[in-house]
């Protein structure tokens, strides 16, 4: 009965709001409870502490990073697509629901290195770590050591920021996820 994701996401925004300047201890129903709610407070803090290291490195930077619609909404698309296209990574973290956002679809086309967290397996038919994107641990504790191969390693960065559009973009494309829904639909 505890271990419900609003019941969660609610145990973390209370700690953040009243305690997240003291050592707390949370009880949990059962060990997979527990779980769920260490994996909410990633959700909720990855995209803090990848702002903190970003800060720390030597690289130019554009950091624009929201979970609030209202921040986040793009203004200019022009804009939007030269930003990304010109980009070397683009870091994308799931939304605060856990789901990968459709912008990943953008990203994997516009030849930029997409750097995600560690891809769920549901994911694995669209994202392909060392393939079509790079991965890195949610603890961030691999993160700069990923910046650092992309950025360093030019001819990586190339085939990984290429992969998608010459290799899986027809497939993932608005007429391309009709017919797999149709055949899915067929299939029935």
């Amino acid at each position: 009965i505890m271990n419900k994701r609003a019941i969660n996401e609610k145990i973390v925004e209370e700690w953040q709001d009243k305690a997240n300047e003291r050592k707390t201890v949370i009880f949990c129903s059962t060990i997979v409870h527990a779980q769920d709610v260490c994996d909410e407070f990633r959700r909720k803090n990855i995209r803090t502490e990848i702002g903190r290291i970003l800060k720390n490195l030597k690289y130019n930077i554009f950091w624009k990073s929201s979970d609030n619609a209202k921040i986040s909404f793009i203004d200019d698309y022009n804009q939007y697509a030269d930003t990304m296209s010109n980009s070397k990574i683009w870091i994308s973290t799931p939304a605060p629901f856990g789901d990968i956002s459709a912008r990943i679809f953008e990203v994997l086309s516009s030849g930029c290195v997409a750097l995600v967290p560690t891809v769920p397996e549901q994911f694995y038919d669209i994202l392909k770590p060392d393939i079509n994107c790079v991965e890195f641990d949610y603890d961030l504790s691999d993160f700069k050591e990923k910046v650092d191969l992309i950025l360093s390693n030019s001819g990586f960065r190339k085939n990984i920021g290429s992969y998608f559009s010459q290799h899986q973009a027809d497939e993932y494309s608005w007429p391309g996820r009709a017919k797999k829904l149709i055949s899915i639909l067929e299939g029935i």
